[in-house]
């Protein structure tokens, strides 16, 4: 009986499969009524919440968007997702992009310039309490920056991260 392992397509073709399975799987962030809103700065009703879904009914090209969006603009903000580092230094985060799932970084296509916040962080925070998923707390606007990885339309200046729960 011949093995798995004897024949590489056959181990090519499994971890290819395991790899497209991986990147497939969307995370989805739903509100969870256990995050405590006091770990954040000011108080709850004072950040406004963004979703991913309203960032994505922005259009970047025209700069059109849903209202509950564009009021959002200038204004502090909470939004959940994932960190994709921008620095070289690894032992210290200071700026980063913040994309709506796990998959969407580096080694495949990144999202659309409407999925992706630039994020500069008031104050570098060791790389050791960074957690992914995690809530970034701060004051959003709609501009487009550029980064390596590719343009995004939104920024938020942040002064809070804290763990997704």
């Amino acid at each position: 009986m011949k093995s798995l392992f004897n024949q590489p397509w056959k181990v090519l073709l499994a971890w290819t499969l395991v790899t497209v399975a991986i990147a497939t799987y969307t995370f989805v962030f739903k509100p969870n009524p256990r995050t405590d809103t006091s770990a954040f700065k000011g108080s709850s009703t004072e950040l406004g919440e963004i979703t991913w879904d309203m960032l994505a009914e922005f259009d970047h090209a025209s700069g059109k968007g849903p209202k509950e969006l564009l009021d959002l603009d200038g204004k502090r903000v909470r939004v959940p997702g994932f960190i994709v580092p921008l620095n070289d230094f690894m032992g210290v985060l200071n700026e980063f992009l913040l994309v709506p799932n796990a998959q969407a970084c580096i080694h495949v296509p990144p999202p659309p310039p409407n999925l992706i916040i630039h994020v500069k962080l008031k104050k570098p925070i060791a790389i050791e309490q960074v957690s992914n998923p995690s809530w970034v707390m701060g004051d959003f606007k709609i501009e487009t920056t550029t980064s390596v990885h590719g343009p995004s339309s939104y920024t938020i200046l942040a002064d809070s991260l804290v763990e997704y729960e």
